[in-house]
């Protein structure tokens, strides 16, 4: 069951007092953002926050978000200081945002492998198809 932008605009009211909140849909479902940090998420129209022990410390109950994801913890305060401020203490617990690191290119210098077989066919190296841009 997807979310109703509703209860997203009522999750994002309670965290006005935390810095650079963004969002993103996916799949029906709202991802949260602090600072381009993936902080918890809108499900099923519950308000849930990655599990970190900052979080536990606030709100120890855990939900499933969906089939196969790890477990989150649900918000049940309606308190939007608190919420801001459990929300402030999990970021320095979060993964940070990682830049893509540069791959090296291909060049025409570059040693190449062949791509091996594919569907039975015998064709192909990357010589014969071209340079190729990544690995």
């Amino acid at each position: 069951m997807a979310s109703c932008e509703e209860f997203l605009e009522y999750v994002l009211d309670m965290l006005r007092d935390v810095p650079c909140v963004s969002h993103r849909k996916m799949m029906g479902e709202y991802v949260l953002y602090a600072d381009g940090i993936v902080f918890g998420g809108v499900y099923d129209d519950r308000f849930l926050l990655k599990d970190v022990p900052a979080a536990r410390a606030a709100f120890p109950q855990e939900e499933i978000p969906y089939e196969g994801a790890k477990p989150m913890l649900l918000v049940d305060c309606e308190r939007p200081a608190r919420v801001a401020e459990v929300v402030a203490a999990m970021l320095p617990q979060l993964p940070k945002r990682h830049a893509l690191e540069q791959r090296p290119h291909f060049t025409t210098e570059s040693p190449l492998r062949p791509l091996g077989r594919r569907c039975g066919s015998t064709r192909g190296t990357r010589k014969e198809r071209g340079p190729c841009r990544g690995p």
